[in-house]
């Protein structure tokens, strides 16, 4: 658990570096599991939600992240198939 939690902290620290020169804001609530909605016990991991304004409409796109799929070890083919997949179960959950 130490190895996630240091992933996570140096994660979150470069994530709020990069996304504070692009004018992105962090909004709700940060390293939660919030249940899912189409299977029972099981939850998606959200460590951040950032989003931006649409330069040319007025909405917001918003970008849920899990850092700790971010660790170089991590990254693999298999690994980003398995956490998009993840990202995707969860945004369709998303309320």
């Amino acid at each position: 658990m130490g190895e996630t939690i240091n992933i996570t902290t140096m994660a979150e620290d470069k994530a709020q570096e990069i996304f504070q020169i692009l004018g992105w804001e962090r909004t709700g609530p940060k390293n939660i599991n919030w249940p899912c909605t189409k299977e029972a016990n099981k939850t998606h991991p959200a460590d951040a939600v950032y989003y931006y304004k649409e330069p040319y409409s007025n909405s917001n796109t918003y970008l849920l992240i899990d850092f700790k799929s971010y660790a170089s070890s991590s990254i693999t083919k298999d690994t980003i198939r398995g956490a998009v997949e993840s990202l995707n179960e969860a945004l369709s959950c998303a309320k």
